[in-house]
């Protein structure tokens, strides 16, 4: 009976004094638990209550049990008072919200979520997602983004799949804003590259494989702008080119085919002066330059050179363009020959298709006869001599050439 009644008796007494201790006489606290430590065979410790997620979603807190605390062994349905009870673990319950909260376990909640998940992620290696607008960069003074992610300062962003890479970075190469592919994680060092950049009065379009490639540029200043296109080959020494320029100090479109210190063709456009074009030879020197007229002329007119270094060609009346004449005593009528003075036996060029259509005016220039040498062909018949005299229709004829003979056009 007395071992009935001692423990009944210790518990009148702690209450009397309004503290309870487990294991002392002398309770520091409302509630003292003194552990075991040095003996082995019993466990220190206080077990909650153990209950489901489910379980305890069945009951309906008040603020009365405001602070009570259980142990959750599975998470159950996320919705009323334990919305949050969504792991195993120790949780209290909060009257003020009226909902069971987690004791933090040392490991912390972030404001970031497991993806395809409610659940607040607690390690670096989760997968994980945000609902709100994020700003990096940001101080407390700064207005809310109306972005979804907004960097202040610099970002870069790189991919790699296999020896291909492809990145974002708001300061490429310390110039500007860029986009890129590479075959080298470092830009620099990549041999295959495409590009695309952006910094103040410049932006550019590149692709390079080693030393070739093409690119395509633009530029602004206060006064207009320029534009090139420009594709070279592989050792750099060959490129074709477009350039336009309207800045107030020039105006023209330029189309380039060049080689370094060589050969090369370019058509300028100018608006009022028209299309020129400059040609140098293999060595680089200047070989040809001239400008096409704006008008379109008129029936039967052909262009004519100034002769100027840059020649401007005019249009002009073939009737009235001077003929060569000269004075021929022997030897062959040459290809640029229109009128030749006669004074010894001369010959005619052989007629070929090169001049096909060409018209000599041979005049017999001496006091006796001379003999023309060719293939002449009158009345459906062809023969070889013709011999030019002092007498009318016989002194001078006009000759053409038919690709095969020269025909009789006119004796004077």
């Amino acid at each position: 009976m007395l071992k009935k009644l001692f423990p009944a008796f210790l518990l009148v007494g702690t209450f009397g004094f309004a503290q309870v201790g487990v294991n002392t006489s002398t309770p520091n606290a409302t509630f003292d638990v003194v552990g075991n430590p040095d003996d082995t065979s019993k466990f220190d410790g206080m077990i909650a209550p153990r209950i489901t997620g489910d379980q305890l979603n069945a009951k309906n807190y008040t603020a009365s049990q405001t602070g009570a605390l259980v142990y959750v062994t599975a998470a159950g349905a996320l919705t009323g008072q334990t919305a949050d009870v969504n792991s195993e673990g120790y949780y209290y319950f909060n009257g003020g919200l009226n909902k069971w909260v987690k004791l933090n376990t040392g490991t912390a909640a972030s404001p970031w979520n497991i993806q395809n998940t409610a659940n607040p992620a607690t390690a670096n290696t989760q997968n994980i997602y945000q609902n709100g607008k994020v700003g990096i960069g940001f101080s407390a003074a700064d207005a809310l983004s109306d972005r979804q992610f907004e960097v202040k300062g610099d970002m870069k962003a790189q991919y790699g799949s296999g020896s291909n890479y492809f990145g974002i970075d708001t300061n490429l190469l310390g110039v500007g804003n860029g986009f890129y592919y590479a075959d080298n994680s470092d830009l620099s060092a990549a041999t295959s590259t495409s590009v695309v950049l952006t910094r103040p009065g410049i932006s550019s379009l590149q692709s390079t494989y080693g030393n070739g490639g093409g690119s395509m540029a633009t530029f602004s200043n206060p006064n207009g702008g320029i534009f090139g296109l420009v594709a070279n080959n592989s050792d750099q020494t060959v490129d074709a080119s477009v350039w336009g320029k309207s800045d107030g100090s020039a105006s023209y479109l330029s189309f380039s085919h060049s080689k370094t210190s060589a050969e090369s063709t370019v058509l300028m456009l100018e608006k009022m002066k028209g299309a020129t074009f400059i040609y140098n030879n293999t060595s680089g020197t200047g070989e040809g330059n001239y400008t096409l007229p704006r008008t379109n002329g008129t029936a039967n007119q052909v262009l004519v050179s100034d002769g100027a270094a840059n020649a401007q060609l005019l249009w002009k009346d073939a009737s009235s363009l001077p003929q060569k004449i000269k004075t021929l005593a022997s030897g062959t009528v040459a290809a640029d020959d229109y009128t030749v003075l006669i004074t010894g036996n001369i010959s005619l060029p052989a007629a070929s298709t090169a001049n096909q259509g060409k018209v000599y005016n041979l005049v017999n220039d001496t006091a006796t006869t001379v003999t023309v040498s060719g293939t002449f062909r009158i009345n459906g018949g062809n023969f070889t001599n013709y011999d030019l005299n002092n007498s009318n229709f016989g002194r001078a004829i006009s000759v053409q050439s038919t690709g095969s003979a020269w025909v009789l056009i006119s004796r004077y």
